[in-house]
């Protein structure tokens, strides 16, 4: 890929900073783990605020609103580093339908800077119904980047291998890959 990246912590962490499980709830008998699975460069912005400004301007021309009904506070790691949820607000997420319609929703979280840039890292996920029934990672990633590369400044760059694909007698990844979308911020 010949970029540096900073360390991204795996998982989705719950209020106790520790991997979040989809509200308990199990499919194939297994807790669902929820993992990172986009990671945004930003190397355009001069500042973080300026940054942020960014992020939460291009989720919205991309249709993922800041809409309350999804559990918060959750936590990211970047560099070793607990960052929490972004948008900042108690019980929302970026999202593209209410929370009781099938919807497509994640967090964000950073920035934290690395040599000349921003990054952020979010965890994204498809649910339906009022139940927050799992639907898929795989469908909320490739959504959410194809949105983002689409609408915004926020371009497709590559993948990210992130080691953090789940099948075991307990727990489970559902759909995931193990891999983030790598996106980069681009002037216009």
């Amino acid at each position: 890929m010949g970029i540096e990246i900073p360390e991204f912590g795996k998982w989705l962490y719950d209020s106790n900073k520790k991997p979040s499980l989809w509200l308990n709830r199990k499919i194939e008998g297994k807790l669902i783990c929820e993992p990172i699975n986009i990671i945004i460069e930003d190397s355009v912005s001069k500042t973080p605020e300026k940054s942020k400004e960014l992020l939460y301007t291009s989720l919205e021309k991309s249709g993922f609103k800041i809409r309350w009904g999804h559990i918060t506070p959750r936590f990211a790691i970047i560099k070793g580093v607990f960052y929490k949820n972004l948008p900042e607000k108690y019980f929302y997420a970026f999202s593209d339908r209410i929370w009781i319609m099938k919807n497509s929703h994640g967090r964000f979280f950073g920035p934290s800077k690395q040599n000349n840039s921003l990054y952020y890292c979010g965890a994204v996920s498809m649910e339906t119904g009022i139940t927050h029934k799992y639907v898929s990672f795989a469908k909320a990633r490739d959504k959410y980047s194809e949105m983002l590369d689409k609408n915004s400044e926020i371009k497709i760059k590559d993948f990210v291998a992130m080691d953090n694909l789940i099948d075991n007698e307990s727990t489970i990844t559902g759909d995931h890959d193990g891999k983030a979308v790598l996106m980069s911020v681009r002037k216009l």
